[in-house]
């Protein structure tokens, strides 16, 4: 590439890895991740999914307990549904 790849493009080939299930490319792309934006949850609930996925639950688990010693937390999501131009 032309120029160094940033949190966006490290974020694409992780969310890849999950649907061709490249484990080892996963942890590649999420060592740089975690380097370039540490308070992300994302990228490591992503990288937990992809070890359950690959039925790794050890490695899965110890994502999930870096998460916990960093005191992170993931945002919940909302969703909003309109139904005849009135929300519910």
């Amino acid at each position: 590439m032309p120029v160094e790849p940033g949190p966006a493009v490290w974020g694409a080939l992780l969310g890849a890895c999950m649907i061709h299930k490249e484990t080892e490319l996963a942890r590649v792309a999420s060592e740089r991740l975690f380097e370039l934006d540490p308070e992300n949850t994302g990228y490591y609930v992503l990288l937990s999914n992809i070890y359950s996925a690959d039925r790794n639950f050890p490695k899965a688990a110890s994502v999930r307990q870096v998460v916990k010693n960093r005191n992170l937390a993931k945002t919940p999501g909302c969703t909003l549904v309109e139904i005849e131009k009135k929300e519910n």
